[in-house]
């Protein structure tokens, strides 16, 4: 098979699953939007509220993947901005962390700050968007109810940040290969959703901090993703 050949089956299969993508929300706004109309007595009050949290979760779901397109056609014309300054983590995290709870309610999310504050040179929308990535992946792989931990620390030079899940866990040859545009473990993929450009994009995000990012293998279950961020030199406290 030619490279061109390859290209377009990565293309064409790509289009398919992000059609797929796009329409499920869609489906599932206008379901619950129509049952909300139809809600009208006093009784259906909180069926209604339900049906709107429902919307309201999907609305987003469909805002996340409409901006996963729009991040990588910027990051690969180069036009991807940062919006950098300096922040201290422990409150950085602190006020993050109740957000990432609401993205996935059906966990159990839990951080370990510091052990004093340490201060890095940021894009706080885009550094969000990466724990918003990692947080959303652990709970897609892992069971309800299950444990999800945020783990900070820093030594002289770098603040390192570990999301930890209790989830299925990542085939050793596909440790790196999940940071790749696209990518799909073809023995998940068709059980769980998702197109391959979340963890592509944080690992951009990521690089353009001049920090790392690298996936393992808990035992005896689970995945770790950790990123690491450069201190700013002058505020360590």
């Amino acid at each position: 098979m030619t490279e061109g050949n390859v290209q377009r089956k990565v293309l064409d299969r790509f289009v398919t699953v992000v059609s797929h993508e796009l329409k499920t929300p869609l489906t599932s706004i206008m379901a619950f939007t129509h049952l909300a109309r139809e809600a009208g007595s006093a009784e259906d009050m909180l069926k209604t509220r339900y049906y709107l949290e429902k919307i309201d979760r999907q609305a987003l779901k469909l805002h996340s993947l409409i901006q996963q397109l729009l991040d990588i056609s910027w990051m690969e014309s180069g036009k991807m901005t940062y919006c950098m300054q300096e922040r201290a983590w422990n409150v950085y995290l602190r006020e993050a962390v109740p957000q990432l709870q609401y993205l996935v309610p059906g966990h159990r999310l839990l951080w370990q700050p510091c052990h004093s504050e340490a201060w890095v040179c940021m894009d706080t929308l885009r550094i969000e968007q990466v724990l918003t990535n990692l947080v959303a992946n652990a709970a897609k792989y892992s069971s309800p109810n299950t444990y999800i931990n945020i783990d900070c620390s820093f030594d002289s030079d770098n603040l390192t940040v570990c999301v930890r899940d209790q989830g299925i866990g990542i085939r050793p040859e596909n440790r790196t290969r999940i940071f790749e545009k696209y990518f799909r473990d073809e023995t998940v993929a068709g059980k769980y959703g998702g197109f391959g450009m979340g963890l592509y994009i944080s690992s951009g995000i990521i690089r353009a901090h001049k920090g790392t990012i690298r996936a393992d293998k808990n035992e005896p279950e689970g995945s770790s993703f950790y990123f690491t961020l450069p201190l700013s030199r002058s505020s360590v406290c």
